[in-house]
This record gives C-alpha cells, structure tokens and sequence, in this order.
C-alpha cells in the first residue's frame, strides 16, 4: 500500500466529513431562522397588549380602551395571508432540505462514497454480490494475507465436502 492510497483515501474522507458538516451548519441555520419566525408570530399579539398597557399607564389612552372582562381582546393586526404563507413554505422547505441533505451526506460519509461512480459501482457490486472496485479499497500487506489465507480454507473446506458426496455416491464402497 502506497502513501498516495492513504492520502487519496484521507482527502476523500475529509470531503465527506466537510459536506456533512456544512449540511449540519445549513440544518441549524435554517431551523434557528424558523424558530425566530415562529417567535415572531407568537409575540406580535402579546407586544400589541404590553403597548397598550404601558400607554394606559402614561394616560395616553382612556381606560375605555382597554377590552374588560367577556369582551373582545384578540385585535388582530394587518397580516398579509400570502406573505404568511410563503414564509411558511420558505421555513418548512428549509428544514426539510437540511435535513434531507444531512441524512443523504452521512449516508455517503458511512458507505465511503464520495461521488457518483463510487455509488455505482456500490449499487452495482451489491446487486452482482461482487466486490466493489479495487481503487476505492485501501488494504494493507496483512490484510490480503488474512483473505488469502480465508480462501484457501474454503477451497480447503469445500474439496473437504466434494470428497465425502463422491464416497456417499460412490456404490463400490
């Protein structure tokens, strides 16, 4: 194994980890700009109120202005419904594709792929039951010689197994 692989495979690493990095960031970013917009939406009815009772106590408004008891107290303000409604759709979409983002780039970051030939070729060797590309594994000297060492067992193990159906099989015995 050549330092190149080890570099290859660390630079390959790093993109990884810092798209699934700036995908968290976006995540965050987004769900803290809908947290303030619902914030928003919250208290514009309750700073309406703490206005109104701090101007009735500077007298700058008759205590008949002031909703009693069994009267009416939600005074809506001047809300434009399509402006509501897209900044709802601009938050829930923000959301969604961070979080969408998130998931699809850990996904890539666990599977080691780091673009699209490196998805095909998973895809394609899960679907053959082969072994993926030899570029995008990095094995070591050991490494091969503990599968070399696995597969001579099981070519081992499976003579093993054609031996003894060829003396089942065979009726001179």
């Amino acid at each position: 194994m050549t330092d190149s692989m080890l570099s290859d495979n660390s630079r390959r690493r790093t993109k990884q980890v810092l798209r699934f990095v700036c995908a968290t960031a976006f995540t965050v970013l987004a769900t803290r700009y809908t947290y303030k917009q619902m914030l928003s939406r919250k208290c514009m009815y309750q700073n309406y109120f703490l206005i109104l009772h701090l101007q009735y106590l500077t007298n700058l408004i008759l205590p008949t202005d002031i909703p009693k008891q069994f009267q009416r107290n939600d005074i809506l303000q001047n809300v434009i419904p399509t402006n509501e409604a897209r900044t709802a759709l601009i938050c829930a979409s923000a959301v969604t594709l961070g979080i969408s983002t998130m998931l699809t780039t850990g996904a890539a970051m666990v599977l080691n792929i780091s673009s699209l030939e490196d998805f095909s070729v998973l895809i394609k060797s899960s679907i053959k039951n082969t072994i993926p590309n030899e570029k995008l594994l990095v094995i070591d000297e050991s490494t091969t010689s503990i599968i070399d060492q696995i597969k001579q067992l099981a070519d081992e193990s499976d003579k093993q197994e054609s031996n003894k159906d060829e003396d089942q099989n065979d009726p001179k015995k």
